[in-house]
C-alpha cells in the first residue's frame, strides 16, 4: 500500500502513531520542516527498526547530510 502525506507534519504524525512502512521515499525539496528533519525524526523514533529511507533529489544532488540520513538516493526526474 502506498501512502502519500500532504505534509511533513502528517508524515511525522503517522510515524508517531506507530504506523510502519517497508520503505520511505522522501523528496529532498520538501516544504515545511524539510526532508532532513523528517529523516532524522524517523531514525530517532524507530531506531534500528527504521525502514530504508530513500532520498529523491534533483539532478543527482547529494550532500553529506543526505548521505548520512538516507540509505539511497534516486535522481529526479525518473525516466520510465
Amino acid at each position: 500500500l502506498i501512502k502519500v502525506p500532504a505534509s511533513v507534519d502528517e508524515a511525522l504524525a503517522w510515524i508517531d502513531e506507530g504506523r510502519r512502512y517497508d520503505v520511505v521515499l522522501v523528496d529532498t525539496h520538501l516544504t515545511g520542516s524539510g526532508a532532513a528533519a523528517l529523516a532524522s525524526r524517523v531514525r530517532q523514533t524507530l531506531g534500528p527498526a527504521a525502514p530504508p529511507l530513500v532520498a529523491l533529489t534533483a539532478l543527482g544532488r547529494r550532500d553529506e547530510e543526505t548521505a548520512a540520513l538516507f540509505s539511497a538516493t534516486v535522481t529526479k526526474p525518473i525516466k520510465a
